[in-house]
């Protein structure tokens, strides 16, 4: 029980850990696009400066054209030359950062001033026919310079600013790409941790307890610490003990408290050393004055090829009718969990870890771009490990029955069930409502599902017929094929464990063989409270 709850603290700070990686993205990922904008305001900015300061200088370049042609054509072209600088400085001062507004308004103060001097004093000299300019050049020359370190400043400073924005976001890219690692590095942790904790829960909510509720005998499961697991009220009755108060506890206490279960207890030690099964073991005890004898078997079983405990089914000498046709049945359930769980982890948790050593080699090597495809690809083979697992969890406790009750959870069934065999099922019912107490809905919905299964495995039938009939205190369920007849019909296990279902729940089956097809007659007694 500890254990199990330090896996759920892992579990839990694993998902909080996953959860901040996830809102750190979203805030990223929310400031896009304010970052966007940004940059395109940066760009036009940068724009307009690097076009103010072209313009300077091709001013003054105009204006020395000027001092050396004395053209008169150039002289008017300076007029409308000087207008557009102004504007296009204007224009820059209007979209400009405020802190840099002063800087541009000095600039458009330098030009206005400069084109203001070339107008009044250097054209009408130059016009006039003056030689003795040296003194205007002069003025001119420090206003020009005075202009274009104006333009250069400010034109500079938006360069340096957009370096400096570049870089951030450069950070902030592999920031990103550090998250979205983790987060997958995470999510995978968190996979795997799900497994380990539902692990336990997947084989003692079905494995076990369907073991526990599929015989009248007595049961007790141990884990292969030794520590009690469960057993029924079967075993609770003819051993005398408590349940509530000595599940997770030791065998050696339980029989030190209780001596007379000790010669049943006891060797269970023995099959988890060595791992092999005890059959047709004789146990003598005294209840009340009285000797009782039984024989048990103690059933060692794997998950993932460990030994995860041992099942102990006990039976009054004489009395082992069913015990056959149980044991088949729970060899039967454990491959197929075994299979399952297996599959699931050679299909997912292998991929994930060799995928995740390809995008880290990726990111090592400086091909990050294509880490962002092999990313993608990683999530989704993620999401669908997380739909499998869930599906493997509905198998084994279709959750839909507690949500929506049996139709409801056999017509999701019936749905999958002909898309994967191409067979069409069809269900009949007069009322939804078949009043099943519901702890023995689950043991309907299983035979049900055998019989489907049995139909799909051993028959060419093409359609199958489920027929629901309410009478009195009686619901008969008719199951019926289009298979025809295949030979001479023998009882196998999986139908003795149909009939030992059945009889859990005070009903019967039948089956029958006809020219048509198999048909099953399932009854069993329903409550008008259905509980």
């Amino acid at each position: 029980m500890r254990r199990y709850k330090n896996e759920i603290v892992k579990l839990t700070i694993i998902f909080l850990c996953l959860i901040f990686i996830s809102l750190v993205i979203l805030h990223d990922s929310y400031t896009t696009l304010t970052i966007s904008k940004e940059i395109s305001k940066n760009l036009k900015q940068r724009s307009m400066s690097e076009e103010a300061y072209k313009d300077v200088v091709n001013l003054n370049s105009t204006v020395k054209v000027l001092i050396s042609s004395r053209d008169q054509n150039i002289a008017s072209d300076f007029k409308h030359l000087g207008s557009d600088v102004i504007n296009h400085q204007m224009e820059l001062f209007s979209s400009i950062d405020p802190s840099k507004k002063q800087e541009t308004m000095e600039l458009i103060e330098t030009s206005r001033y400069y084109i203001s001097f070339v107008e009044k004093e250097l054209i009408p000299a130059l016009l006039s026919g003056r030689t003795d300019l040296e003194q205007v050049e002069s003025t001119l020359n420090q206003l020009s310079f005075d202009m274009i370190l104006k333009a250069g400043t400010i034109y500079g400073a938006d360069r340096s600013y957009e370096e400096n924005f570049l870089q951030g976001a450069r950070n902030k890219e592999n920031k990103y790409l550090f998250l979205q690692i983790s987060s997958i590095i995470v999510l995978s942790l968190l996979l795997f941790q799900i497994y380990k904790v539902t692990k336990p829960i997947i084989i003692k909510n079905y494995y076990l307890e369907n073991i526990l509720k599929s015989t009248n005998n007595p049961v007790v499961i141990a884990d292969y610490r030794g520590e009690m697991m469960d057993y029924n009220n079967k075993f609770s009755d003819l051993m005398a003990i408590n349940i509530d108060t000595h599940i997770s506890h030791n065998i050696s206490e339980v029989a030190s408290a209780f001596p007379h279960t000790r010669n049943i207890l006891q060797p269970i030690y023995d099959v988890i050393d060595n791992g092999k099964e005890l059959k047709n073991h004789h146990v003598t005890y005294n209840s009340a004055g009285k000797k009782i004898e039984l024989v048990a078997d103690y059933i060692p079983f794997f998950i993932m090829n460990r030994l995860y405990g041992v099942i102990v089914i006990a039976v009054h000498a004489g009395a082992q009718k069913d015990k056959h046709v149980l044991l088949d049945t729970l060899e039967t359930e454990r491959k197929r969990i075994s299979i399952e769980i297996h599959d699931w982890i050679g299909r997912h948790m292998s991929t994930l870890i060799h995928s995740l050593d390809y995008v880290l080699k990726l990111n090592e090597n400086g091909r990050r771009d294509d880490l962002p495809v092999n990313l993608k690809a990683l999530q989704v083979h993620c999401q669908n490990a997380a739909i499998e697992m869930r599906a493997i969890m509905n198998d084994i406790h279709p959750y839909l029955i507690d949500r929506v009750g049996l139709i409801s959870a056999l017509e999701s069934y019936i749905t999958t069930l002909e898309r994967l065999n191409n067979i069409k099922v069809y269900a009949l019912y007069q009322d939804r409502s078949l009043s099943v107490k519901k702890k023995d809905e689950i043991i309907v919905y299983r035979i049900i599902q055998e019989a489907l299964t049995n139909v799909t495995k051993h028959s060419s039938a093409t359609e199958i017929d489920i027929d629901f009939t309410v009478s009195h205190d009686t619901l008969k369920i008719e199951i019926t094929d289009n298979g025809g007849s295949t030979g001479e019909f023998t009882m196998g296990n999986g139908l003795w464990g149909m009939k030992e279902r059945a009889n859990l729940i005070g009903g019967d089956i039948i089956f029958t063989r006809s020219d048509s097809g198999f048909r099953v007659v399932l009854t069993v007694p329903v409550s008008t409270g259905g509980v």
